[in-house]
């Protein structure tokens, strides 16, 4: 969410960044937003739900069942489903989206993290400020003529 708000995006190479630079990065986030109840917050709320569901959890996966065999198949398959979907999908449908931030949305957000990684590459004119060409060949001479 933090993401979103900032760069209006998913995860791109500025989020790989993120992570080879760490230091710069968790100094930013200590002074922008208040992160030790943001954690603090989380780390109740997850031992909350943790208390709540082990027990039923822990009971159903201990539970006599199916041979094992048929569970590993089971189990197998549904690791394999996402990997198989993601080959055969590609990222097509999300190109034929007309604005971006609705082909941002429509992405996973962890496979566009794996593919911005493996690409290591960014759109620079979407999170940059640029200028024409032309215009700025003409302040580059103008600042090497002061220069000289």
């Amino acid at each position: 969410m933090l993401f979103w708000n900032e760069f209006s995006t998913r995860f791109n190479f500025i989020a790989v960044d993120y992570l080879i630079y760490t230091r710069e990065t968790l100094g930013n986030f200590l002074q922008s937003y208040a992160i030790g109840p943001l954690v603090t917050g989380l780390m109740v709320v997850t031992a909350g739900i943790f208390l709540a569901v082990f027990r039923p959890f822990w009971a159903a996966a201990t539970a006599a069942g199916n041979p094992r065999s048929q569970r590993l198949w089971a189990f197998g398959a549904v690791l394999l489903l996402p990997v198989v979907s993601s080959i055969a999908i590609g990222d097509s449908p999300r190109e034929f989206l007309g604005s971006n931030s609705a082909r941002e949305l429509a992405d996973n957000g962890y496979r566009a993290f794996v593919r911005a990684f493996r690409a290591s590459d960014i759109d620079f004119q979407q999170f940059y400020a640029t200028i024409k060409k032309s215009d700025a060949i003409a302040e580059m001479r103008a600042e090497f003529g002061e220069a000289q």
